[in-house]
């Protein structure tokens, strides 16, 4: 419930919402000295600002990270600091960098297999998109395989497949490193004659 994935892929790029619960008296914030650091093998790693989170609040902290290209299992410490006095428990991770996972999407439209290079994918993990790939090729109702970066595999991601003048079409799956996992979609209808993604 920390917020920190224990499997990242290599090479790529993350914002990751870290959760600290304020069980103290003060209001925690950058401005009254209160800050998170992170150190460990992982290098390039950036701590946003801590919004003003009051007691009894969780704060959520948006940390960057850039992973390496070389697989590797990552030591990584999260503490929080006031006045460069650490406190409270903290969040000791070893994050597997793992190979992209993969996917083929397979897609059907109103009579036929689905064809064309106008789909777009969407993958959101918590209500956000994570990941956006447009100009998806899809040929004979199947796409080609979709190597996959800024993805963390082994939890659902919601899968929205888009083409234009059609409803989406959404399912959920899982990623898996360095696997290929087949996303099947409903059959997509021609109903949205204005575009706007609904009916």
């Amino acid at each position: 419930p920390d917020g920190v994935p224990q499997k990242l892929v290599t090479g790529s790029t993350y914002s990751i919402s870290v959760l600290f619960k304020n069980t103290g008296q003060a209001i925690w914030s950058n401005e009254d000295s209160f800050s998170l650091r992170v150190w460990g093998t992982l290098k390039d790693v950036e701590v946003a600002k801590i919004e003003k989170t009051l007691p009894g609040n969780i704060a959520k902290i948006e940390v960057k990270v850039n992973t390496p290209k070389e697989q590797n299992t990552e030591k990584v410490i999260l503490q929080m600091f006031h006045n460069n006095r650490s406190f409270g428990e903290n969040i000791h991770r070893e994050i597997e960098l793992v190979q992209p996972p993969s996917v083929v999407i397979n897609s059907k439209l109103l009579l036929k297999d689905a064809e064309g290079e106008d789909f777009k994918l969407l993958l959101y993990r918590n209500d956000l998109v994570e990941k956006e790939i447009i100009n998806l090729h899809i040929s004979g109702g199947r796409s080609e395989i979709i190597e996959l970066h800024d993805v963390v595999p082994g939890v659902p991601y919601r899968f929205v497949l888009l083409k234009p003048f059609y409803l989406p079409r959404q399912t959920v799956g899982i990623l898996m490193p360095e696997k290929t996992v087949e996303i099947t979609f409903p059959r997509m209808l021609p109903l949205d004659f204005n575009n706007d993604g609904a009916l």
